[in-house]
């Protein structure tokens, strides 16, 4: 698995269309690390194809491949997905839910404030806090209203948050 994770890393940087092919071939794999490795190799190939591949890994039965997926689309600024990753966000784990939420910051996702906003109140210390980080980046007037409400009500330590992530 670790040979088959290296050979996807080295195909992402051949970049050529049989690469991207095996790629996407691997994102099938049994295995959970191989289909893994193989979404972190597909950002580095920019497709239609490939980036449809990354959306439709949000769904795998995997949380470390739906992980691997939010954290990929985020970094692609993949604004195709911001749909899918709004319907999903609020059933998913803790780990892939601040995934998601970076994704959604890094697009400056407007449609997502009222989801993130809710998320706001998560009992997950780092789902609250990745939830002030993607409305600070979000930066509309609604995300920053959100942010305003948890500084007048909400816990001290969220409240900290918030003034960092409004501060990056």
């Amino acid at each position: 698995d670790h040979v088959r994770g290296c050979v996807a890393s080295a195909l992402a940087k051949i970049g050529s269309e049989k690469a991207e092919k095996l790629l996407i071939k691997l994102r099938h794999a049994e295995k959970p690390e191989v289909r893994r490795k193989a979404i972190m190799a597909l950002k580095e190939i920019p497709s239609e194809q490939v980036h449809q591949t990354l959306i439709e890994a949000l769904e795998d039965h995997d949380e470390s491949v739906r992980n691997s997926a939010a954290i990929a689309i985020g970094e692609l600024g993949l604004r195709a997905a911001e749909r899918k990753l709004i319907q999903i966000v609020a059933n998913e784990t803790p780990d892939v839910q601040m995934s998601i939420l970076f994704a959604l910051g890094e697009m400056h996702a407007e449609q997502s404030v009222d989801v993130v906003t809710r998320l706001l109140k998560s009992s997950h210390k780092g789902v609250a806090q990745q939830a002030a980080s993607a409305l600070s980046k979000i930066r509309s007037d609604k995300a920053l209203s959100g942010l305003i409400a948890v500084l007048e009500e909400g816990n001290p330590e969220l409240r900290w948050s918030v003034v960092e992530a409004l501060g990056e």
